[in-house]
């Protein structure tokens, strides 16, 4: 099973911006312009299938020595 996902993405954002300053004595305009752009592109791609059947492997180790408080140290314990 092949799945493909591509994906694009292009956002283009434009801002005008005007202004007017009346006076007695003093007119100001001011204007302004703004142009963002943006582009984005994805591809996916997977092979193959995920199986159920897939199982995770068991422990090869045991730790044996911890079990019983040690009993290779008791023969020593006795102090005779």
């Amino acid at each position: 099973m092949k799945k493909h996902i591509l994906s694009a993405l292009l956002a283009i954002v434009v801002m005008n911006m005007s202004a007017q300053t009346k006076a007695d004595s003093l007119r100001a305009d001011s204007w302004s312009k703004s142009v963002n752009q943006s582009f984005s592109l994805s591809i996916s791609y997977r092979i193959g299938e995920l199986r159920a059947s897939v199982r995770k492997a068991e422990r090869s180790i045991s730790n044996d020595d911890v079990k019983g408080g040690g009993s290779n140290n008791s023969s020593s314990s006795s102090g005779e």
